[in-house]
């Protein structure tokens, strides 16, 4: 049996939390805390083709796991 399957769901989002502090520190040493997550975003533009045309949203190609963090410096707050 998995020793993951022995620990309850509070320790098993404790170790989750701890990893991804860790892989977060790797890009930015400053992190505090992490704030909130999103597991899935995808980023879109809002522009226009002319001066006269309609806003159309276009697709960044930016997409994945977004995490609102607390840092010790400035800037205080940062989407990693």
């Amino acid at each position: 049996m998995s020793e993951l399957a022995d620990i309850d769901d509070a320790e098993r989002n404790r170790l989750a939390v701890l990893t991804a502090m860790s892989v977060l520190r790797r890009h930015d040493g400053a992190v505090e805390r992490i704030l909130c997550s999103a597991s899935q975003v995808i980023v879109y533009e809002l522009g226009r083709t002319s001066k006269n045309a309609a806003p159309r949203w276009k697709h960044t190609g930016i997409q994945g796991v977004l995490h609102v963090i607390e840092r010790k410096g400035d800037p205080r707050f940062r989407f990693l």
